[in-house]
C-alpha cells in the first residue's frame, strides 16, 4: 500500500506542479471563474446577499484555524523543514520546503502554533521537492540558505546557495553564480561543520540513498571528500540527513522512503572522522526527514521528524549529553491528517455529529467533535468503519435507511459502493450491500452526495465524475432509496474542469450547488427551490481566496443565522473550512493556515 501510493503521489507530481500555480492567487487572474464557465451555457451571476443585507456585507471567512488547524502548519506532503529565528524576535521560525520547489516561512506566534509568510523566499526555489538548509558558508557572520531540488526538473539534485541582500525584515534573495553542486537527483542537505575545522560543511542525501560530504575551505567554496567506510552505502530510497554539532560530536540522522532512520556520531579520530552508530526507536513513516533543533529549551537538543505525508513528530531530549528522546504529543498534534485527497462530508446519523473523510487509499475515517480546551477540536474513531474501504479515491456520505446506518462510497473506478451498519452507533459491524447503489456507476472518480432536488422528501443520488460532470440517480421507490434510475434531464447542462465533487445546500428560498473540481477552484450554481430539479441552475462568482490546492472537495451546510459553512479537502490532504455569513463588527479572521 505505501510504495502504490509512492508511485502514485511521485507520477502525479508533474501533473500537481503545473495546478499549483493555476491555483495560485499569485498566478489566477481575479474573477477567472467568471471567463472561464467551461462549457456551461447559463451566464455567470453575482451571488446576491441576503435579505434586508447591504451589498458586500455578506462574505466568506475562512475558519480553517479554528476549526481544523489551530497550529497553523499546513499538510505539506514530502515535508523538509529547516529552523533558524530569521526576523530577530527571539522566536525559532519554520521554513518549510515541498513538492512544489518553492519555500515558505512559518513565523512563531508562541511556540506552539505558526503564521504562514509565503513572500518571504520570494524568487527562491528552482524545480520540486524544495529541501532547504541554513548556514554560514562564507564565514561572514551571516548564514545563507541553502536549497535543494529535486523532481522531474533539470535542476533535480543540484545544491543552490541564496544570500540575503536585503534585511531579515525585507529580504532580498540573490542566488550565487555557478558552478552548482549536482549529486545526483533530489538532493537534501545538512550544514554543519562536520570535520571539526570550524567551517561550515554539507552533507547532502539523494534519491538513490548515498551521501555526498563536501568539505567548506571557509570562503565558500566547497569540494566533496571521501566518504567514512560506515557512510558508504545506501540508506533507501531518498536519503534525506539531518546533523548538528555538539563541541567534539556531531549527531547525523538520516531518513529515507522506507520509514527508517539511521543514527550516528561522528567524532574527529586520528585517521579521520569516527562515526559509531546508535539507536533511536519512533513511529515509522515513509520519507522521514529528520531535523536536530531547539524549540521549546535553548539548552536541550530536540528531534523534529518530517514525513512524506506531512505529518511532524517533536521528540524532546530527556537530559543533556543522552542521546534519547520522548516524543511531546501536543506540539504539532492539534490539526487533522486524513491522508492526501482527502474529501469531507459531515453526518448526523444517529443524532451524533461526525465529520466522515475519505482519502486516496481508499479509507474512509471517522472523526468527532471535542470542546476541551487544549485539545485537537477533532478525535478520531479509528475503528469506526472498520472494514469499509475501496480500491482508491474515497469520498463517503454517511446516512440513515430505516433506521440502519448506510455509508455510500465513491471511488476511482467510478463505482459507488454501499455498507450497512448490522451493529450498533456505539460498536459498528459494517456489511457489504451492493443491491444498495446497483446501477450506479459513473466514467472514473465518483463522488456521491443526496439531495431533494424536487421536493418530494426523497432524495435523489447525484453524483460527480472524472470529466466533470454530474449523474443524477432518482429513487423508484416510494420510500426513496433503491432502485435507482438514471435521470437524463437534470443537472446535464453543467460541467467543471474535471473530477467533479459535488454538494447542495438550501439556502432561504433557493438552492446552491458546490462542485469542486481538478484545479482547487470550487465552482457556485444557484437555482430557485422550485427549479433546481429541472436544472434552472446559474453560475455565481465565487471569490479568489475559497478555494485550495488541487482536486477540491467541497461539503456545504446551512446555519440557522442564514450562515453556510463549506468544509473543502484538497490534493495534499488538507481540510479547510469557509463560512458564507453576515459580518459582524466583532469579527476577525482567523490565520489562514493555507500555504499557495
Amino acid at each position: 500500500m505505501a510504495l502504490r501510493r509512492t508511485l502514485c503521489r511521485i507520477g502525479l507530481v508533474g501533473l500537481m506542479a503545473g495546478l499549483a500555480v493555476s491555483a495560485d492567487p499569485r498566478y489566477f487572474p481575479a474573477h477567472a471563474a467568471a471567463q472561464s464557465p467551461e462549457g456551461n451555457a447559463d451566464r455567470v451571476v453575482l451571488l446576491s446577499p441576503p435579505p434586508e443585507v447591504t451589498d458586500g456585507e455578506a462574505v466568506w471567512r475562512d475558519c480553517t484555524a479554528v476549526t481544523f488547524n489551530p497550529c497553523g502548519l499546513p499538510v505539506l506532503p514530502f515535508l523538509k523543514l529547516a529552523c533558524a529565528d530569521l526576523d530577530g524576535d527571539a522566536r525559532t521560525d519554520l521554513i518549510a520546503g515541498g513538492k512544489d520547489g518553492r519555500l515558505t516561512l512559518f513565523r512563531s506566534t508562541d511556540g506552539n502554533a505558526w503564521q504562514a509568510d509565503a513572500d518571504y523566499f520570494a524568487g527562491v526555489g528552482e524545480g520540486a521537492f524544495a529541501a532547504p538548509a541554513l548556514g554560514d558558508l562564507d564565514g561572514d557572520g551571516t548564514v545563507e540558505l541553502i536549497v535543494g531540488t529535486g523532481g522531474f526538473s533539470s535542476r533535480s539534485g543540484q545544491v543552490l546557495v541564496y544570500a540575503n541582500a536585503g534585511t531579515p525584515a525585507a529580504p532580498r534573495w540573490e542566488r550565487w553564480p555557478d558552478p552548482v553542486i549536482d549529486v545526483g537527483d533530489d538532493a537534501a542537505p545538512a550544514a554543519v561543520d562536520y570535520n571539526f575545522d570550524g567551517h561550515c560543511d554539507l552533507i547532502v542525501g539523494n534519491s538513490t540513498g548515498h551521501l555526498t560530504m563536501l568539505a567548506n575551505d571557509g570562503r565558500g567554496r566547497l569540494a566533496p571528500e571521501a566518504l567514512p567506510l560506515a557512510l558508504r552505502r545506501s540508506f533507501g530510497m531518498y536519503a534525506t540527513p539531518g546533523a548538528f554539532r555538539l563541541d567534539q560530536v556531531v549527531l547525523l540522522a538520516v531518513g529515507s522512503s522506507m520509514g527508517k532512520i539511521a543514527y550516528f556520531q561522528l567524532k574527529r579520530g586520528a585517521r579521520g572522522l569516527s562515526v559509531q552508530p546508535f539507536a533511536v526507536t519512533h513511529p515509522r513513516r515513509d520519507f522521514y526527514a529528520p531535523l536536530f533543533v531547539s524549540l521549546r529549551q535553548p539548552d536541550r537538543l530536540d528531534l523534529l521528524l518530517a514525513d512524506g505525508d506531512g505529518g511532524v513528530q517533536y521528540f524532546e531530549q530527556k537530559a543533556p549529553g543522552v542521546w534519547a528522546w520522548t516524543r511531546n504529543l501536543q506540539l504539532f498534534q492539534n490539526r487533522l491528517l486524513p491522508g492526501p485527497v482527502c474529501a469531507p462530508t459531515r453526518s448526523r446519523a444517529g443524532g451524533r455529529l461526525r465529520l466522515v473523510v475519505g482519502n486516496m487509499d481508499g479509507e474512509v475515517r471517522a472523526y468527532e467533535a471535542r470542546t476541551e480546551a487544549g485539545n485537537p477540536p477533532w478525535q478520531e474513531w479509528a475503528s469506526y468503519f472498520l472494514g469499509v474501504k475501496v480500491s482508491g479515491f474515497a469520498r463517503a456520505v454517511l446516512t440513515e435507511w430505516e433506521g440502519k446506518e448506510v455509508v455510500l462510497v465513491g471511488q476511482g473506478n467510478g463505482v459507488v459502493a454501499a455498507w450497512r451498519n448490522t451493529g450498533t452507533a456505539k460498536t459498528a459491524r459494517w456489511v457489504a450491500w451492493p443491491a444498495f447503489t446497483a446501477g450506479v456507476r459513473v466514467k472514473g472518480h465518483s463522488a456521491p452526495c443526496l439531495f431533494d432536488l424536487d421536493g418530494d422528501r426523497r432524495e435523489e443520488l447525484i453524483v460527480g465524475a472524472a470529466d466533470g460532470r454530474l449523474a443524477v440517480y432518482r429513487s423508484q421507490s416510494p420510500r426513496g432509496g433503491p432502485p435507482w434510475e438514471a435521470a437524463s434531464d437534470c443537472l446535464g447542462q453543467i460541467r467543471v474542469g474535471g473530477y467533479a465533487v459535488p454538494s447542495f445546500v438550501r439556502v432561504a428560498a433557493a438552492v446552491w450547488l458546490f462542485v469542486g473540481q481538478q484545479d482547487g477552484r470550487i465552482r457556485l450554481f444557484v437555482a430557485p427551490a422550485g427549479e433546481a430539479a429541472a436544472g434552472g441552475f446559474k453560475e455565481a462568482v465565487m471569490p479568489e481566496h475559497v478555494r485550495v490546492k488541487g482536486f477540491a472537495s467541497p461539503w456545504a451546510e446551512a446555519g440557522a443565522g442564514g450562515e453556510v459553512d463549506l468544509y473543502v479537502g484538497d490534493y495534499d490532504g488538507n481540510l479547510r473550512h469557509f463560512q458564507h455569513g453576515i459580518r459582524a463588527p466583532e469579527t476577525r479572521r482567523p490565520p489562514d493556515a493555507h500555504v499557495d
